[in-house]
């Protein structure tokens, strides 16, 4: 069970021509104004695949909608959630797309990836920006070791200059920066942080309900579909895939702040 991403993706479109029809340039704009308001990153990399992410979400609802069971209502809405937490957990813990069977590295147990959120938000919230967010330069670890055993004077006005920069734009100008060191810097990006701050109290609550309806759904043979509606303070079908969508759209989604 579960929704799989459009038979015809963005880059499939783009790749019968060199125009896309008055309909997939409507679908397109839809799917930009999507990624802006993401709460979290979109589990992919180049611009194709996050607007094939912002079309998948709109499939999902699709299948909710269309869904003829309470179970398949549950079990469409969570596969959503659990693939958008768990990329964002690999995105904060910088682990490489590149790494076989990368996911392996995150924890599988949905209640331990809140978890394990929380954590790193509170953890690295105590601490500086990272590093790189003004880092003066970096070496290549080899040039690195020729230009102090070559030019160690060199060395050392590039290292002086370094560190003021460096000094300048630390957030604390009374901690002397230490390069590499994560215990007074954060180890997160910088940008994935400032999303993740986002993230209040009553969003872990909507991923709990949902982690809870999905465990409910997935672990019972005979399935009392009261209890479920109940879950979500509905005592319709129709109300529970309303109900989910909603939660959904604040788990996945942020409206913009207004202008005042």
């Amino acid at each position: 069970m579960g929704t799989r991403l459009s038979d015809e993706p963005l880059r499939m479109v783009a790749r019968r021509g060199n125009y896309f029809s008055p309909r997939e340039r409507a679908r397109i704009k839809h799917q930009f104004i999507q990624l802006s308001k993401l709460r979290v990153h979109p589990p992919s990399g180049t611009l194709f695949e996050q607007l094939d992410f912002a079309q998948h979400v709109e499939e999902v609802f699709k299948a909710i909608r269309s869904a003829r069971t309470t179970r398949q209502v549950i079990i469409e809405a969570w596969l959503l959630v659990d693939h958008v937490v768990t990329y964002f957990l690999r995105d904060g813990l910088q682990i490489p797309e590149r790494i076989d069977d990368a996911l392996s590295l995150v924890p599988w147990s949905f209640e331990n990836k809140l978890k394990l959120l929380k954590v790193l938000i509170k953890e690295e919230g105590g601490k500086l920006p990272n590093q790189k967010s003004y880092l003066a330069f970096e070496l290549h670890p080899e040039f690195h070791s020729q230009l102090i055993q070559g030019d160690p004077d060199l060395y050392e006005r590039l290292a002086t200059a370094a560190q003021d920069f460096e000094s300048s734009r630390c957030p604390d100008k009374s901690l002397a920066l230490m390069r590499n060191s994560f215990a007074h810097t954060r180890f997160v990006p910088e940008c994935w942080f400032e999303r993740a701050t986002r993230l209040d109290a009553q969003w872990f609550e909507n991923c709990r309900r949902l982690n809870k309806a999905r465990n409910t759904a997935a672990h019972h043979f005979r399935l009392n579909d009261r209890n479920l509606l109940a879950m979500f303070r509905v005592t319709t079908r129709a109300a529970l895939k309303t109900a989910l969508i909603k939660a959904i759209k604040l788990i996945v989604f942020e409206e913009p702040k207004s202008g005042g």
